[in-house]
């Protein structure tokens, strides 16, 4: 006989979640789909959207205790922010290097939204904690 109080064959829940799974996956989506309106008026618009769901990685990483993922998290949103955009003067950042981070960091986005777990809030409540 089992001594598993959830029966013969059943698994445990898992006592984390990732939340910053689908907001890190969608703006790595997001980014890599729109490298080719880096030129447009609408990559304003998707430098919000990738900004919001870089900050909301951001504060999951910071609530998972890997705080060292802000490393690649806090350029990515000085990089992207649409509301106090990089000074173009006096150093003008170049095309090329814009266009190399645009391709960069979505892999840090997925690094992070695929490793952060955070505890299940649930789980400890019903623990007792």
């Amino acid at each position: 006989m089992s001594s598993d109080r959830y029966g013969r064959g059943s698994k445990r829940e898992p006592t984390f979640t990732r939340p910053a799974l689908a907001p890190g996956l969608l703006a790595a989506i997001v980014m890599m789909a729109t490298v080719a309106l880096l030129d447009s008026d609408l990559y304003y618009i998707v430098r919000f959207v990738v900004c919001i769901l870089t900050a909301i990685v951001a504060f999951y990483s910071i609530r998972a205790g890997r705080a060292w993922w802000l490393i690649g998290l806090v350029p990515l949103l000085v990089f992207v922010n649409p509301i106090v955009p990089l000074p173009t003067w006096p150093v003008e950042v170049p095309t090329d290097l814009i266009f190399s981070l645009t391709l960069l960091f979505p892999l840090v986005l997925i690094g992070a939204a695929v490793t952060l777990k955070v505890p299940d809030i649930q789980e400890e409540a019903r623990r007792g904690r």
